[in-house]
């Protein structure tokens, strides 16, 4: 099984880099081990691009949990995926988490078959 490790090393370029090793033994046929391959890759990219998309996530997250209107998100079926903390008091929901999941159709309309997508 090989191992795998994402180091930080600040003394590498002008800001540090973030490196991606693996590593996997190579065995003779008694087992024993008599090598490694070994790969190693920059991912100090990923890793900024990774950061930024989790602030803007926050800053996102932030916004729906402060916003006073009903707001809320679904999937392809028509399941709640997210909402506003507006959104549970509107649908006669206990807490947003009761509502995560649920069909929007079931909760909106008096006849929720009929809004169903086919």
């Amino acid at each position: 099984m090989p191992t795998r490790l994402r180091i930080f090393f600040p003394k590498l370029g002008d800001s540090g880099r973030w490196l991606f090793f693996t590593a996997a033994p190579i065995h003779d046929a008694k087992g024993d081990i008599i090598g490694a391959v070994e790969t190693l890759e920059d991912i100090t990219e990923r890793k900024y691009a990774e950061r930024a998309l989790l602030k803007s996530e926050q800053k996102y997250r932030s916004v729906i949990e402060k916003i006073q209107d009903v707001f809320y998100r679904t999937d392809n079926e028509g399941i709640i995926t997210m909402g506003s903390p507006s959104l549970a008091h509107v649908l006669g929901c206990g807490s947003l988490d009761e509502c995560i999941g649920v069909p929007i159709a079931e909760k909106f309309y008096r006849d929720p078959e009929k809004r169903r997508i086919s």
